[in-house]
Formats: structure tokens, C-alpha cells, sequence
């Protein structure tokens, strides 16, 4: 008797699939004229919006509210809509269906609060129930927890908490991340580490603020991706050894996504690197020292890359200031550090101060296009959100129906012809193989 027998064998070779994730600051309309709608969606997967601020009893509150909420932009939309940066944001993620958006929770200065929460489980529950209550209400697509810092104490109940927002993402109607932004030193044990990495999509490390005006003993690289050799004793840390210390510990190197300063850092008074300065008195917003990337380098001023530790400055003898900082050529070793260490994507904080974008300065468009389009991670946000209580939230159309759709990623399910295209980004090897024979 003939049979034949179909054998199928399916061969697949999974492309990374990359995070380009932006901070946008919630004060960047006021401080640098710098609008949700003046980001460019071509380029990122994920907007995390800083912030929301924990009170020790469980709420939440933000520090500009009427730029958050009512400021209107264009059109008004009514008294039962929300505007401001939340109501902008709501229609960035309907024209780019590619670019999901978390709210950050936290930032610089909330520990103690957060330790209060963590501790207690009712607590926790309350700020549980008021954050999913505030991401459905606002139409987002999950948190990122911006605790500086859980430290091995406290951890436990970090992981505690962690698990409470999982357990109530689970009853969502949609896929909601969980985020944490991590510091560039910690002393978690590696079980630590595994447990938190198990909980969260992705651990967005602050590879950054190496050196400070403000607690550094002298002047150092802000975020230089290898260790000087040079350097003192004491200033060993590098982009490498933060990133590595979260792999050596179990982090799924898929899971750990590399942090990126858009900014630069000032040391006044001073002859140079590794030197001592004075306390700063000028920067781009206010005399602290920091200054937005896109104002760098100074008029006048030589930039200079050392591509052995890949660390950008430039030095003001006239002046006497030395400024550290990321360019487009340290942004391009960071990238092919991050695929060659097979990482989960980068990180930027934050994007109003990048140059403009497209333009050969701009350091989210460098990393995007070292990493390629074709690898982006562009899974589908979240529209639909019937509960909210804004009907812009709920509404099921665009409240801009002649949208200008030339901010929709090439890679967006919207524009193109079928659903192929996502595989094709992550199967790039597919055949079958039929077999006959004789019994």
C-alpha cells in the first residue's frame, strides 16, 4: 500500500525585537515649549510619562495638573473630556497604533513614601487600586515604577508590590506592561534579581549619572560605556558593568534595556577630567549644572569622543568648564553594544532636549536607525477603554478624524497590507518538507 506522509518542519530564526522607549516630562510644554504631538512616533515603541507622585496613603497626585489634564490644545473637547498632555497623548496613541504609553510613578525623592507602601499590604492595595483606576480612566497601556532606590531591605516588599499590580493587570480587558526603572548600583542578591525580573516586561536601567555637580569628588564621563582605566579609585562604574551586573545577577538580558542621557552635565572652575571644580551656577533651566543635549557643544567648543571607553566631552579653557555627555558616535557604540549583548532595547531620558528629529545630532534617531526598523518592537497599544471616565477615553473614533497619518510607523499594523508583516519581523526562516516513501 502507498502512503504518504507530510512531515512538516518548521526552521525559525527569531529577530530581537527591540524597545526605543522615550521619558516625556510632564513640565516639557512649559519648559521647552515641547508638546506630546512635537514627538516623533516613527521612531519610538514606548512614552513613559513622568510622573505621578505617591502619597504615603496610597493616592497619587501630579505637580502640574492643569498642563496634565486641561490645558487645550486646538480644539477644544468638551467639558466631560480630559485635554492637556493626557488628551494629546490619547490621540498620539490612536494616529500611532505602534507606541504604547505607561505612566512613570515616582522619580527622585519618593523612597520613604514608597517604603511605607510596599510594607503594608493594605496599603499596597489601595495604591493598586487608584493606579488602575488612573491608566483606565487615561487610556494607558501600564506603569513603569520609578522607585530611586529598593535596596536589599526593602526589595521583598518591592517584589510584594510588583506582584499586586500583576495580579490586578491580569483582570484587565487588555495587556498591561510593567516597567521599572533601576538603578546603575544596587545590592540586590541574585535572587532578587531573578524574582523582579520575572515580574516585569522590561528593566529600564539608568546607565547614566555617573558623575554629578553635585556629589562627585571631581569631575568624571556622565555615562561613559566602558571603564577608564585612568580613572581614580572609585570611579570604576561604567554603562558595561551597570548592564552586566543585572545579566550576572539573571536578569534575561531581553528584559534589561540600556539608559541613555539626553543631557549633559557641567563641572565649573576646574582643569579638566578627573580634577576638582566648583558648585555649579549655570545650566539650560537653572544654575545646577545640567543642559540639554540639543544646546551641545557650546558655540565655539571642539567635541571630543574617547572611543576607548566611548565617553563624549568637550573642555572650555577659557571658561574653565568641563561638560560630559552622549553624541551620535557614543549613542553608536552603545547600539551595537546592546545587539551584540543581545539586550531588550534603550532608553532615553528625555526627549524634549534631543535634537530635532532626523537630523544626524538627534541620539533617538541614531539608535533607531542602528538598530533598524525592521527589529522595532510594535506590538499594538490599547484603545479601548469603555470605562474611562473621559469620553474621549471611550470614545471609539479619533476625536481628529482627519488625522494627518504621516506620523504612522512604517512597520504599523495600519499601513500595511496584513498581518505577515509582525511575523515577518520575527520569523525569518520558514519551509516545509514533504517526505514520500513506500511501505
Amino acid at each position: 500500500m502507498k502512503h504518504i506522509v507530510a512531515l512538516c518542519v518548521l526552521f525559525a530564526t527569531v529577530d530581537a525585537l527591540y524597545r526605543n522607549v522615550v521619558y516625556f516630562h510632564e513640565w516639557s510644554p512649559l519648559t521647552n515649549n515641547f508638546t506630546v504631538m512635537d514627538m516623533d512616533a516613527s521612531r519610538i515603541t514606548h512614552i513613559n510619562y513622568a510622573f505621578a507622585y505617591p502619597n504615603d496613603n496610597g493616592t497619587l497626585w501630579f505637580e502640574y495638573p492643569d498642563t496634565a489634564f486641561k490645558r487645550v490644545y486646538g480644539q477644544d473637547l468638551g467639558p466631560t473630556a480630559v485635554q492637556g498632555n493626557f488628551g494629546q497623548l490619547n490621540e498620539f496613541k490612536r494616529r500611532n497604533r505602534h507606541v504604547r504609553v505607561l505612566l512613570s510613578l515616582g522619580g527622585w525623592g519618593y523612597n520613604d513614601i514608597f517604603v511605607k507602601i510596599a510594607a503594608n499590604s493594605t496599603l499596597r492595595g489601595i495604591f493598586v487600586k487608584n493606579t488602575v483606576t488612573l491608566i483606565t480612566n487615561l487610556g494607558l497601556d501600564g506603569i513603569d515604577i520609578d522607585w530611586e532606590f529598593p535596596t536589599s531591605s526593602t526589595v521583598n516588599d518591592f517584589y510584594s508590590l510588583l506582584q499586586d499590580f500583576r495580579t490586578a493587570f491580569n483582570q484587565l480587558p487588555f495587556t498591561a506592561e510593567i516597567t521599572i526603572a533601576a538603578g546603575s548600583s544596587n545590592d540586590w542578591g541574585s535572587t532578587q534579581v531573578k524574582k523582579v525580573c520575572e515580574i516585569v516586561d522590561s528593566v529600564n536601567v539608568m546607565s547614566y549619572d555617573f558623575s554629578g555637580p553635585f556629589w562627585s569628588k571631581v569631575t568624571s564621563h556622565l555615562a561613559n560605556l566602558y571603564t577608564d582605566a585612568k580613572a581614580p579609585n572609585g570611579i570604576k562604574i561604567s554603562v558595561n558593568s551597570t548592564i552586566q551586573f543585572y545579566v550576572q545577577q539573571g536578569c534575561p538580558s531581553s528584559k534589561v534595556v540600556m539608559g541613555l542621557p539626553i543631557y549633559g552635565a557641567s563641572f565649573e572652575n576646574t582643569n579638566g577630567l578627573y580634577e576638582s571644580f566648583s558648585k555649579p551656577t549655570q545650566g539650560s533651566h537653572k544654575p545646577d549644572g545640567y543642559w540639554d543635549y540639543k544646546s551641545l557643544p557650546f558655540p565655539g567648543m571642539r567635541e571630543q569622543v574617547d572611543t576607548t571607553i566611548q565617553a563624549t566631552y568637550f573642555y572650555d579653557s577659557t571658561k574653565k568648564m568641563f561638560v560630559t555627555y552622549d553624541s551620535p558616535a557614543t549613542v553608536q557604540a552603545k547600539a551595537k553594544y546592546l545587539k551584540d549583548n543581545s539586550l531588550g532595547g534603550a532608553m532615553f531620558w528625555e526627549i524634549s532636549a534631543d535634537a530635532p528629529s532626523g537630523s544626524n545630532r538627534s541620539l533617538i534617531t541614531t539608535l533607531y536607525n542602528a538598530l533598524g526598523a525592521e527589529n522595532m518592537n510594535t506590538a499594538l497599544n490599547n484603545i479601548k477603554y469603555p470605562t474611562s471616565i473621559y469620553s474621549n477615553i471611550r470614545a471609539e473614533e479619533s476625536s481628529n478624524s482627519s488625522t494627518n497619518q504621516s506620523n504612522v510607523h512604517p512597520m504599523s499594523p495600519s499601513n500595511t497590507p496584513n498581518s505577515a508583516t509582525n511575523l515577518k519581523s520575527s520569523l525569518t526562516t520558514a519551509f516545509f518538507i514533504t517526505i514520500a516513501f513506500l511501505l
